[in-house]
């Protein structure tokens, strides 16, 4: 069983790569024309579902794997056949068994052979501490004090000092030996203990590899208990479900819903650009424009298509000096203008301090104009604004500007 479903890895997955382009083209025109916020949150919302199903298919097909290979270990480990292998042979079943009892890092030490002093290397399963197990195979001769001292001798010194030593064999261990590595702190798992040991990972209850229950159906007592009607029935799909799936299911219906909420905002507020008000902090009042602050004016915009953004960008600031405000409007008010600023007379009255806007460095990359201006405002007071405006069929479609110095 592969990790990854069978359908992406004959090429399903190409429509869903098809169908991801085209969410982030509309999540893209969402944040231009509604703002950043509403674009991201429109992206994560359908996003998040195939993302949380793929992580739950994952770990539940993680978990098979582990559990065939478990079982597949199994049948290759059994004592009666211990005695007929060979030395080498008996150190991959000391590697499995170790596997199936929990041990992880589980590898020889025959690939490094400057290293080599014993036989097998792993970490204990409870905890990352390292340890080391010298595997012994004998089909008659039993393991004296002499193997004993062979392996204390490896182990004094080199890579393996001062780790905790595991002698493994199939043979009897004779009482010398078992005194000798007591004294020295070694473990020895002997013929009738690997037995054991062998029995307990061929499959003892409750041991993992014996195979994941499978959820049960609900008998009649828990489906008397069940709530009644289509709640209990959805309660107890729920209850049933694995935890990866619940999360999967959770995340899918908080994505629907983000989604549901996300396109009633945008149907209620309308197309806006994600940007800071256009008007420089000083604006000029509103009563000097008589009527025309209270009304949006009616005629078009001025600016065309055949004008460069560098054009758009200095008779918008002309349009400020000149205190024409159906053309500010028009060149981006409209299209900028988000909070108390959104409407024509909210524009109009937050320029009511401002006497002129004058360019003083203007630099075009694209649709994109930027640079410095200075606003000169009631009160002798002068502030110096960065600013990039991107600007699109002869208007300014988003803006953004930051206050950097002000003197007075």
């Amino acid at each position: 069983m592969p990790l990854l479903p069978g359908w992406i890895i004959a090429g399903g997955w190409i429509p869903l790569a098809v169908i991801g382009v085209i969410l982030i083209v509309v999540c893209v025109n969402a944040g231009t024309a509604y703002g950043a916020p509403d674009g991201w949150s429109l992206f994560l919302a359908p996003a998040l579902p195939p993302a949380a199903w793929l992580w739950s298919s994952f770990t539940w097909r993680t978990e098979e794997l582990e559990l065939r290979k478990r079982l597949e270990l199994r049948s290759r480990i059994k004592i009666t056949e211990i005695d007929h292998l060979r030395w080498q042979d008996f150190e991959k079943q000391c590697i499995i068994l170790l596997k199936l009892l929990g041990y992880r890092n589980v590898e020889r030490t025959e690939n490094l052979p400057k290293l080599k002093a014993v036989d097998i290397r792993a970490a204990a399963p409870d905890k990352d501490k390292k340890m080391i197990f010298e595997c012994k195979h004998r089909r008659v001769r039993p393991i004296d004090v002499g193997v004993v001292n062979e392996l204390i001798g490896r182990v004094a010194s080199g890579p393996y000092k001062g780790l905790p030593v595991t002698l493994m064999t199939n043979a009897r261990v004779t009482d010398g030996a078992l005194e000798k590595a007591a004294e020295h702190g070694i473990k020895v798992i002997g013929r009738e203990q690997l037995a054991e040991l062998m029995a307990r990972a061929s499959g003892e209850p409750g041991d993992p590899a014996a195979g994941r229950q499978a959820p049960a159906p609900h008998d009649q007592d828990a489906a008397a208990q069940a709530p009644a009607g289509a709640r209990g029935v959805i309660t107890a799909w729920f209850s049933a479900l694995r935890p990866e799936t619940k999360f999967a299911a959770a995340v899918t219906g908080a994505s629907i819903l983000a989604v549901l909420i996300i396109l009633l905002q945008m149907a209620v507020t309308g197309p806006r650009a994600a940007a800071v008000p256009p008007a420089a902090p000083g604006p000029h009042s509103a009563a000097a424009n008589g009527s025309r602050a209270a009304h949006p004016p009616a005629k078009p915009a001025t600016a065309g298509n055949e004008e460069t953004p560098e054009a758009v960008a200095r008779k918008f600031f002309t349009a400020v000096s000149d205190h024409d405000w159906p053309e500010v409007w028009q060149l981006s008010g409209k299209n900028t203008g988000h909070g108390p600023y959104a409407t024509y007379s909210g524009m109009v009255s937050g320029y009511r301090d401002t006497i002129r806007d004058v360019p003083v460095t203007m630099t075009v990359t694209g649709d994109t104009v930027s640079g410095r201006f200075l606003a000169y405002e009631t009160g002798n007071r002068v502030q110096t604004y960065t600013f990039a405006y991107i600007i699109r069929n002869g208007a300014i479609v988003s803006a953004s500007q930051q206050v950097v110095a002000t003197t007075s």
